[in-house]
């Protein structure tokens, strides 16, 4: 095992950081950063790679909060979902993350953003350690590419090193040490630091500095050696960044997608043809220059839903509706998908959106993602359909009503999302609902906590009336099940369908496979068998058109 080279502090100014145990010294801190790794084993790879608990203090606005959320969520996706970070109270008594601005020993905010690498043993007396990410100057907040910053952090908490600071990156960058405002954020980490010589130098890592970070004022504090002089600031991990996340936490590092990097420098850079001789580093452009990761990254792109198995599914409309519109989750997006019964495979209806501005306020912004539980039910009237989401960790819920009128964008979030839990993520972890004409009632099916079964339950969740046995016999691909989706034909032309999501036996690889045969009347007397699936799953990517 290698991981524990990788780990060490993260690159902002170390020797300017306050220990997050009290007033220690900038030696001190720095000192025990050199010894952390083969010595005291100060810092090690989260213990739970899904389940790294983290909370945000309260003085963050709203807005900071999602934009944090948001960030987060995409690391986790972009590595491939090797990790995951789970948001938790402030008063949860498991080792967790404090996300503030501010320093331990002050209320007065940091000067610089920062996180350590993995998780801090020293500081397991105190139940947390903190990340902070602040405003100012220096600060990760407030600023244009925020985002970008933000998701630097996350990657560095989950174990990933500054590329910048490898023992080798003389060869690769040239730091004008008399233009630095910050020294010690350059300072070359030794062989008892870190090891580097797994992979080439990475351009393109979101852990690299822009050159005029920790700059003085209009000076540059490096210079590309050869190549395209500019360094991509995208809102991405590189395809690097993905394989050292995987290689801590044993994931295949097959999965993580290849990157043209020579080409993310050359567009940085401003050039459309390949340099033919290396540019004088006087023409490195300021950074002011390099594209807007807005405009480079789609936070939530169609590759967050044909990539990675989904959280969740639900219907958008109700399980009655003669049109079926359907909702896929994933992270912290959203996007609208139909069946296509010419082709026999489900179409991505709508771009993906956040979830946070696809349900419309007050109530959409403030449910925590992921929904990892998505459910129907009458409303107070018995006329209309409710959609109700839920993120079960963080017992974050929401309750939207339905407009049946129309097929695209018809919920409605008139109130915020409460503090609720249907069901406890031990038990559930994925529902869709049926409504009983005979009876007049609604029942779901819903995914039992080991992903291998099924359960037929009321309208409350209370009640158990029937149980697959073997559900995933009959196929071979899916490992376990993420979400499920009852499809039924409006025109009554086609079967009843049941759509399995889930992943592989690798625990990674997404696929979405159909059952028919099965009972979908909710009748609660009935067995859910026959089981039958049609041919084997295929890979999402191939069985959602639009990817």
């Amino acid at each position: 095992m290698y991981w524990f080279t990788l780990l060490g502090l993260s690159l902002t100014t170390l020797a300017l950081l306050n220990s997050i145990s009290g007033t220690v010294s900038k030696n001190q801190h720095l000192a025990r950063q050199k010894r952390t790794i083969n010595a005291d084993y100060h810092f090690q790879r989260w213990p739970d790679r899904n389940n790294i608990l983290y909370y945000l203090d309260n003085s963050y606005s709203a807005a900071e909060k999602a934009l944090i959320r948001q960030a987060a969520q995409l690391v986790q996706t972009q590595a491939q979902n090797c990790i995951t970070f789970v948001e938790v109270a402030a008063s949860d008594s498991r080792f967790k993350v404090k996300v503030t601005a501010y320093n331990a020993s002050t209320t007065v905010e940091d000067q610089f953003c920062f996180a350590y690498p993995g998780k801090v043993t020293a500081f397991a007396a105190r139940n947390e350690q903190h990340t902070i990410f602040t405003h100012g100057p220096y600060g990760c907040l407030g600023k244009p590419d925020s985002l970008t910053m933000l998701m630097k952090f996350w990657t560095i908490l989950s174990g990933r090193r500054n590329e910048h600071q490898r023992g080798d990156r003389d060869q690769y960058i040239t730091v004008d040490r008399g233009a630095l405002e910050f020294p010690t954020a350059y300072r070359l980490y030794t062989s008892n630091d870190a090891s580097w010589g797994f992979y080439p130098y990475d351009y393109c890592s979101i852990t690299h500095n822009q050159p005029s970070d920790y700059a003085k004022a209009g000076q540059i504090a490096f210079t590309v050696k050869s190549g395209p002089p500019a360094i991509p600031r995208l809102s991405q991990l590189s395809q690097t960044d993905c394989q050292l996340i995987a290689s801590i936490y044993g994931c295949p590092t097959q999965n993580c997608p290849t990157q043209d990097c020579l080409a993310a420098r050359n567009q940085a850079s401003g050039i459309t043809t390949a340099p033919t001789t290396t540019p004088s580093p006087t023409t490195t452009p300021s950074p002011t220059t390099t594209p807007s990761p807005t405009t480079t990254v789609d936070p939530c792109s169609k590759a967050t839903f044909c990539n990675v198995a989904p959280d969740e599914s639900s219907h958008l409309l109700g399980p009655i509706q003669q049109f079926q519109t359907y909702l896929l989750f994933s992270g912290s997006c959203v996007a609208e998908y139909v069946m296509d019964y010419t082709t026999e495979k489900f179409k991505l209806q709508t771009q993906p959106q956040s979830i946070a501005t696809y349900f419309p306020a007050p109530g959409g912004p403030s449910l925590l993602p992921p929904v990892t539980f998505a459910y129907m039910s009458l409303d107070a009237s018995g006329a209309f359909f409710e959609l109700h989401m839920e993120n079960q960790k963080a017992s974050s819920s929401l309750a939207c009503p339905t407009d049946p009128s129309i097929s695209t964008r018809a919920a409605t979030c008139p109130t915020p999302a409460t503090d609720f839990q249907a069901v406890d993520v031990s038990v559930a972890t994925s529902a869709t609902s049926l409504f009983n004409l005979g009876d007049g009632q609604t029942y779901h099916l819903v995914v039992d906590e080991s992903g291998s079964n099924i359960e037929l339950r009321d309208s409350t969740f209370a009640t158990i009336y029937q149980i697959t046995n073997n559900f995933l016999t009959g196929q071979t691909k899916i490992a376990k099940v993420t979400a499920i989706q009852v499809v039924r034909d409006g025109k009554s032309v086609n079967p009843d369908m049941l759509a399995v999501f889930g992943t592989g036996t690798d625990g990674i690889t997404p696929y979405v496979g159909f059952i028919v045969g099965m009972p979908l009347d909710a009748a609660p007397n009935v067995p859910l068998f026959p089981i039958t699936w049609v041919g084997e799953p295929e890979l999402l990517k191939s069985g959602l058109q639009g990817c």
